[in-house]
C-alpha cells in the first residue's frame, strides 16, 4: 500500500501491535490483512471525505450495530461520512468492501464491492464517479445570523484546512466556494449534515 503521494485530511499515529490485538479479541473473525496494513500507516483517518476507523472506534461501531449478531462475518472499518457504513469480510485475506446503509446491517450486503488497496491507492474514488457531470462546487451563498456556529460547523463538516477567523473574512463576500471537485452526491450528504442547509449551494459550473 503505498500513500506516499495521498493527501490526508485527517492523519493519526500508526497503530501498534496492542491495537490490533485488541480489535481481534472483541470480534468475531479476525481483522484483514490489507487493514492491518492500513492502521500501521495511520490508525484512523479522513480520506477525500471518508472517514477510515481507528482501532478502538472499530470496536465501537462493531457493538453499536451488534455487528456479532446482525452480521457476524463482517466488521466495519469506515463510513462514508454519513450514514453508509464501509464493510469488509473479517477473514485474514479479504480485500474486497464496500458500503452498507447502516439501517441494512444484517438485512442485506453492499451492492458493489471493491478493491481496498486499490480504491486507497487512488485516493479513494468512487467507481462510479467517471462521469464529470455531476461534479463541481459547493458555495456559501448566505449566512445565518449564528454566523460563529455556522462557520464552525462548516469547518467540521466540510472538513475544510483554514482557520476560523481567515474563513469569517472570505465570507464576507459571497458566494464563497468552500469544496471544488465534489460530486453532487457527496456534497448532498455533506450538506444534509449540516444545521442551516439553506446557506450552501451545489453548482457545477
Amino acid at each position: 500500500m503505498d500513500l506516499k503521494n495521498i493527501e490526508f485530511i485527517e492523519k493519526n499515529k500508526p497503530a501498534i501491535d496492542e491495537d490490533i490485538h485488541l480489535v481481534n479479541n472483541q470480534i468475531k473473525g479476525i481483522l484483514p490483512d490489507v487493514y492491518k496494513e492500513f492502521l500501521k500507516i495511520t490508525n484512523g483517518a479522513v480520506l477525500n471525505g471518508y472517514v477510515f476507523y481507528s482501532t478502538k472506534e472499530m470496536i465501537e461501531m462493531y457493538k453499536c450495530h451488534d455487528f456479532s449478531n446482525n452480521m457476524p462475518e463482517y466488521i466495519s472499518i469506515g463510513n462514508d461520512n454519513g450514514d453508509w457504513e464501509l464493510v469488509i469480510k473479517a477473514t485474514k485475506d479479504a480485500t474486497l468492501c464496500g458500503f452498507l446503509d447502516a439501517g441494512s446491517i444484517g438485512i442485506s450486503d453492499p451492492d458493489e464491492w471493491f478493491d481496498f488497496r486499490l480504491w486507497i491507492n487512488e485516493g479513494c474514488k468512487m467507481f462510479e464517479e467517471d462521469d464529470n457531470s455531476d461534479l463541481g462546487k459547493v458555495y456559501i451563498i448566505k449566512l445565518p445570523k449564528e454566523k460563529l456556529k455556522f462557520l464552525a460547523e462548516t469547518k467540521r463538516i466540510f472538513f475544510l484546512n483554514i482557520s476560523t477567523d481567515l474563513l469569517y473574512k472570505k465570507v464576507n463576500t459571497l458566494p464563497y466556494v468552500i469544496m471544488e471537485d465534489i460530486y453532487i452526491s457527496k456534497a448532498d450528504t455533506y450538506i444534509e449534515q449540516t444545521s442551516f442547509p439553506e446557506c450552501y449551494e451545489f453548482r457545477n459550473d
